[in-house]
């Protein structure tokens, strides 16, 4: 299959978890725009292996779009990201963006 001799896969966190894939595992992942997506959804792909997880975004920006009051009312209204600089751990800012 074209994945077997792939070096890189994309996907979104949610279809990291889609049965095609489910025999992969990642060992780094990378997140872009973290600070969209909840901390559940964020921890999908974390779960095929990871030991290295990379999270881009900016938590100054939009974060995740949250339609249920119960998924609010249960904290999980924040992202990943949000929460690690919450705890005190300090992002790496990009001086120039291409």
């Amino acid at each position: 299959s074209i994945l077997q001799g792939a070096d890189v896969i994309c996907t979104t966190c949610i279809t990291s978890f889609d049965k095609r894939l489910k025999d992969f595992q990642f060992e780094t992942v990378l997140i872009d725009e973290a600070t969209q997506s909840c901390e559940p959804e964020c921890i999908l792909p974390m779960l095929k292996g990871a030991k290295h997880v990379i999270l881009v975004g900016d938590h100054a920006q939009l974060g995740p779009v949250i339609m249920f009051k119960q998924t609010i009312m249960a904290g999980l209204n924040m992202s990943l990201f949000e929460r690690l600089i919450r705890m005190g751990n300090r992002p790496v800012r990009l001086q120039i963006q291409y």
